[in-house]
């Protein structure tokens, strides 16, 4: 059989890694649009009653081994490890639709969205934005409602990111559905998490040290 060095067996895994990444990363990962937007709203009015609602969001953590020199502390994450950051929406099936990966462990959810690519295409109108002047764009009691994405506590509340009401056993019947249609919305990229640490170990008990590989491994994945 061949024998080949170890570090020529970590050259070929990182340029297979850059590889992968470079071709079939931006055509698997995509945010919906147009026709695909609709029908992932659709799907999503139907698997958990919410209109309109065009992914789910949420953040978890890859651990890694914690990096080398005076910014190694940075990716220590309150669960009491060193990780990095990746933030993800999916459809209604549980498929990825954007992913942002390599931040440090110590920044929140709230924190890694707002820095995000997902972040600046919202605001901007790129992305979760129908044209109230079409036909096909949703009126709710008389007012027009864009597309959003659901998220838990740890997020900004926006027209284009909706959470839960807060009130701790207190709510009125309307919004505790509200609530309760969320949280099953929520709970579709969680899955999709469990699904994805699931099949690739890497992410839950990596050695690496590289962030900047680690990130890219993240997305490969």
């Amino acid at each position: 059989f061949l024998v080949i060095r170890k570090s020529t067996a970590v050259s070929i895994v990182h340029d297979t890694v850059a590889a992968m990444k470079r071709h079939l990363v931006r055509k698997v990962i995509k945010f919906p649009t147009g026709r695909k937007l609709r029908k992932v709203m659709s799907d999503f009015k139907l698997l958990c009653g919410l209109p309109r609602c065009a992914g789910s969001v949420d953040g978890t953590f890859m651990k890694i081994s914690k990096p080398p020199g005076a910014f190694g502390d940075a990716y220590w994450c309150y669960k009491k490890f060193p990780a990095i950051m990746i933030l993800a929406t999916c459809d209604a099936d549980g498929i990825f639709t954007f992913v942002d990966t390599g931040r440090a462990g110590s920044m929140g959810d709230a924190a890694a969205f707002q820095a995000s690519q997902l972040s600046t295409n919202i605001q901007s109108q790129k992305w979760l934005h129908i044209d109230e002047r079409r036909p096909h764009a949703n009126r709710i009691a008389g007012t027009y409602i864009n597309p959003y994405l659901v998220g838990d506590a740890a997020f900004p509340l926006s027209p284009t990111l909706m959470k839960c009401h807060n009130g701790n056993g207190n709510l009125q019947p309307h919004h505790a559905t509200f609530n309760h249609r969320l949280i099953r919305t929520r709970r579709v990229i969680e899955q999709a998490f469990g699904r994805l640490k699931g099949r690739f170990r890497i992410l839950s008990k990596s050695s690496l040290y590289d962030p900047v590989f680690a990130a890219d491994v993240a997305i490969v994945c």
